[in-house]
């Protein structure tokens, strides 16, 4: 606590000695107030770079630039109405440099003067920006915001500062921005539909097209895809197709047909453009030709007559012209008889004569309308059986005469006999073989 009271007793004395020399001091006592006048209390630092203060900076459009002037009274008495008025030139230039000025109710050799450059990349302006400018102290706190002119011929009235007091006064300002020159829009053409119309096998190609911002139709080219390429179309008025003229396909098949569109500019040049459609040609329809048949032959009747049915198909406006019977036995003829709603040709009636098997055939002939139709022919087999033969009536045999009856005169007379017989023989038989011996 002793310690305390000798600490505060010093400073309580050494106030008192100090107040007492400035009494006694009458230069100290009439010092007035005096602004420091340096090159480096203007300064200007580029915010948006993020730069330091300098006299001299390097800034770009739409840079924001932040301006600080020092207000430093170096004298003991106080100033009042105190005066910034800072130009800032407003002039189109690759260089702009601001001049300050600061002035106090002394006037004369009282006040301070600066100034600092900002060079641009390009012929640019500078223009403040209302509502930045700020009073600040020594230790950059903000003492108030300030009301705008300080760039105007009025300046900025911070109004009294103090004696060894230093204040600042900062405004903001900004590098104009070029204004951006639209680009025109680039002529554009475009081939949006190609459409066919006409009959087989000729059509006309019509190509549907837009331009915009200046571009013109300069030329067409229509390919029809069969090795046909022809230039030039028609476009009629207030319409947006371009017409070619009539083609006509050779050959079938299917095909795509392109039409390339080339235009005119004013601006940038337009690419072609291109557009299609298919179209087929099919094959001519081949007319079917007409055909004549002979299927089949059936045959009517009882041996040894028969009739002879030929039944026929016709198509495609084929009809029968004529028909032949050849009944296999060296018989022909021509001629039969269709009845209404028939496909069948009915001969006369033919009679064979001498038995056998015969092949009947019928040969038909066809008219028609378009190509010849060839004869056709179907046949049969028939059998003619030999005439039967009537047996001849077996004979009826004679019966015989009654026999004459012989004398039963017991074993003796038979013995007897033929004793006869065989004598009778041996004599013959002997002068039969002389007779053949001797001659």
């Amino acid at each position: 606590m002793k310690n305390r009271l000798k600490i505060a007793t010093f400073v309580v004395g050494v106030t008192a000695l100090a107040f007492a020399a400035f009494n006694l001091s009458p230069v100290l006592a009439d010092s007035p107030g005096q602004l420091e006048s340096n090159p480096a209390f203007y300064v200007v630092k580029n915010v948006t770079q993020n730069g330091a203060y300098a006299n001299t900076v390097s800034a770009n459009p739409g840079d924001v630039l932040k301006y600080s002037v020092e207000l430093d009274n170096d004298g003991y008495g106080s100033l009042s109405s105190v005066l910034v008025n800072v130009n800032l030139p407003s002039t189109v230039s690759t260089t702009n440099t601001s001049t300050m000025v600061a002035t106090t109710n002394l006037g004369g050799n009282s006040g301070t003067n600066g100034s600092v450059t900002a060079k641009l990349s390009g012929a640019e302006s500078i223009s403040y920006l209302p509502g930045t400018t700020e009073l600040l102290n020594q230790q950059g706190t903000l003492i108030e915001k300030m009301s705008d002119g300080i760039t105007t011929t009025s300046g900025a009235n911070i109004g009294g500062l103090l004696g060894s007091t230093i204040e600042f006064v900062n405004f903001e300002a900004k590098v104009s921005t070029p204004p951006v020159v639209p680009t025109p829009p680039a002529p554009c053409g475009t081939c949006n539909l190609l459409s066919l119309t006409g009959t087989e096998p000729t059509f006309t190609a019509n190509a549907h097209y837009t331009v915009t911002n200046g571009a013109s139709v300069k030329s067409v080219t229509f390919n029809w895809g069969d090795g046909t390429t022809v230039n030039g179309g028609t476009i009629a008025n207030g319409t947006t197709v371009i017409t070619s003229a009539p083609h006509t396909y050779t050959t079938p098949g299917t095909y795509k047909v392109v039409a390339t569109v080339s235009f005119n500019s004013t601006g940038a040049a337009v690419a072609d453009s291109s557009c299609s459609a298919m179209v087929t040609i099919p094959k001519t329809p081949v007319t079917p030709s007409p055909t004549g048949t002979c299927n089949l032959l059936s045959l009517t009747g009882t041996e040894p007559t028969f009739t002879a049915n030929a039944h026929y198909t016709v198509t495609n406006g084929a009809s029968v012209k004529s028909v032949t019977f050849n009944w296999g036995d060296g018989t022909t003829v021509n001629g039969g008889t269709i009845a209404n709603g028939t496909t069948v040709i009915t001969s006369a009636p033919h009679t064979y004569t001498t038995p056998g098997t015969y092949k009947v055939v019928a040969t038909v002939s066809f008219n028609s309308t378009g190509a010849a139709v060839a004869d056709s022919s179907c046949s049969a087999m028939v059998t003619i059986p030999k005439t039967p033969v009537t047996p001849t009536p077996p004979v009826t045999p004679t019966p015989p005469s009654t026999p004459v009856a012989l004398v039963n005169t017991g074993p003796g007379d038979v013995i007897a006999i033929f004793a006869v017989t065989t004598v009778i023989a041996a004599v013959a038989h002997r002068l039969y073989s002389r007779r053949f011996a001797r001659s």
